[in-house]
């Protein structure tokens, strides 16, 4: 048995689970970036920021292992789609990140649906927002309580909130230079990945063409 069909032999499908309606919007079609609308809200804005920096940190911390395992040779391993969707959303194809993010969370991994609930809150997709979120791992806190008495000081030390920290620093953090391999890669796959769009027009999930493996093996040596 192959690892595809291993992982399709486990794969369950919940009962009663209601999935909302993808209505993100398209804008100019797969590929092309949304325009801002500069009157959103506040924790648009903010999601925004969030999904952009952890889309840096993930690179920074795994695209040197994460990408070196294949189920095919055109396929990753969740972790690795979890990065092929990164690279795309910072190239401004949100429709590819978005698919691929779908394809990691499908096989369990655990970010994913978190970046998921931040692309779909950046554009106030509320119930698919709070869809994904609800399937995440991620530590949130609401602060609706306020700080316990006696308390003087309380600190907000979940995920979201290292987000917020990270992205107020991003204008010190633009002045530093990428890694090589992660500016590598966010020039290779956003091209290798654009052709899945026309080549598969009926599948969501924008897949490369042959050699893809072996090209990221090339660039992580």
């Amino acid at each position: 048995m192959s690892r595809v069909q291993q992982l399709l032999a486990g794969a369950r499908i919940p009962d009663g689970d209601h999935v909302p309606p993808d209505i993100v919007p398209v804008g100019g079609g797969p590929g092309r970036p949304r325009a801002a609308d500069p009157a959103r809200d506040p924790g648009e804005r903010r999601a925004d920021g969030q999904l952009e920096v952890l889309c840096e940190l993930l690179l920074a911390r795994y695209a040197h292992t994460a990408l070196r395992s294949f189920l095919t040779d055109r396929l990753p391993e969740p972790l690795g789609a979890r990065l092929v969707g990164c690279v795309l959303q910072l190239a401004d194809d949100e429709d590819g990140a978005r698919a691929w993010w779908q394809y990691a969370a499908g096989a369990e991994d655990e970010l994913s649906p978190y970046c998921l609930h931040l692309q779909h809150r950046k554009y106030g997709d509320r119930d698919a927002a709070e869809w994904w979120l609800d399937r995440s791992r991620v530590e949130r806190w609401a602060g609706v309580a306020g700080r316990p008495q006696g308390v003087r000081l309380a600190f907000d030390v979940t995920f979201p909130a290292m987000l917020d920290l990270l992205a107020g620093l991003r204008p010190q953090l633009e002045e530093r230079s990428r890694d090589a391999v992660v500016e590598a890669l966010l020039e290779f796959i956003p091209d290798a990945v654009a052709p899945g769009h026309a080549r598969h027009p009926a599948f969501d999930l924008p897949v490369p063409g042959p050699g893809f493996a072996e090209r990221i093996r090339a660039l992580l040596s």
